[in-house]
């Protein structure tokens, strides 16, 4: 029987939430290298300064295919199954050492080395596109087709769960960037009529029942703040932020400032580098 000190390991499963702008990204390409990027949420990659560019390599993927000319369009499956092929490309090269050839949305392949870190970027984004995908199996064009409307979100579910299972169980460090959701709960008036409301707790959008459940699967789950004029990571939960955490710092304060300025930069060689933020808040 393994012992707890035969198997730890250095490698870090981390969902990073917050806005657009707060500095997910960067805290993501501080991460080691080689870097293998999947970009579900922009049509371009922002490198942080002082991280080398040519460690990272990274696949675009576009906006679903549907017609738009079609008042009656259905639902596009293909960036759901391009997401899909490519974790389990991820998983054969580490589990069945196959070539990392990954094919871009052009038609070309890209030869990839082994990734110390592979970056999902859009993981709300993810959560449509699996919606998508359920929609077009079962030949649906909106989820109110079902006659169970139950149905199409316990689909997605299932779906979203096996893949970041795939994912996180990957032998290497892997990060998701999502953006924050408010947890809405189901009220009932007097008259007997129901609607949603919103609770003011803020958590991770990953998709439905995903956004309590997927947090569990990843070692530390940070929100990333920058309202106070700081960029502050949040640590841990409390009565308004739900499902975040930072795995092996116990007593750690509640928010770490993660700011990056003059003082936090070094020269080297004439080049001025940033203080490495995945060094400060996983390392």
């Amino acid at each position: 029987m393994p012992q707890a000190n035969q198997t730890q390991s250095n490698h870090k499963s981390i969902l990073l939430t917050g806005v657009s702008g707060v500095g997910k990204s960067t805290i993501a390409y501080h991460a080691p290298q080689p870097i293998a990027a999947l970009l579900l949420d922009k049509s371009s990659i922002d490198i942080p300064p002082g991280v080398d560019a040519d460690g990272i390599f990274y696949k675009q993927y576009p906006p679903a295919q549907i017609d738009l000319s079609k008042d009656d369009h259905g639902r596009a499956r293909n960036i759901a199954d391009g997401i899909i092929t490519d974790i389990q490309l991820l998983r054969d090269h580490f589990m069945a050492k196959k070539p990392l050839k990954m094919k871009m949305f052009d038609g070309t392949f890209e030869d990839w080395p082994t990734p110390k870190t592979v970056i999902l970027e859009g993981g709300d984004f993810l959560a449509q596109h699996v919606l998508n995908l359920i929609c077009a199996r079962h030949n649906k064009k909106n989820p109110d087709e079902w006659d169970n409307v139950f149905t199409p979100w316990g689909l997605r579910l299932v779906e979203l769960h096996a893949i970041y299972d795939q994912l996180t169980y990957l032998p290497c460090n892997v990060i998701v960037t999502t953006g924050p959701e408010e947890e809405t709960k189901m009220v009932t008036s007097p008259n007997g009529k129901k609607s949603s409301e919103k609770t003011g707790r803020i958590m991770p959008d990953l998709g439905g029942a995903m956004c309590m459940e997927g947090p569990r699967k990843f070692a530390s789950s940070l929100y990333i703040d920058a309202s106070s004029g700081k960029h502050l990571a949040r640590t841990r939960s409390n009565a308004k932020y739900i499902g975040f955490k930072l795995s092996g710092h116990f007593g750690e304060q509640e928010q770490i400032d993660i700011t990056l300025d003059r003082k936090q930069t070094v020269m080297i060689d004439d080049r001025s580098y940033t203080v490495n933020l995945w060094q400060k808040l996983f390392e």
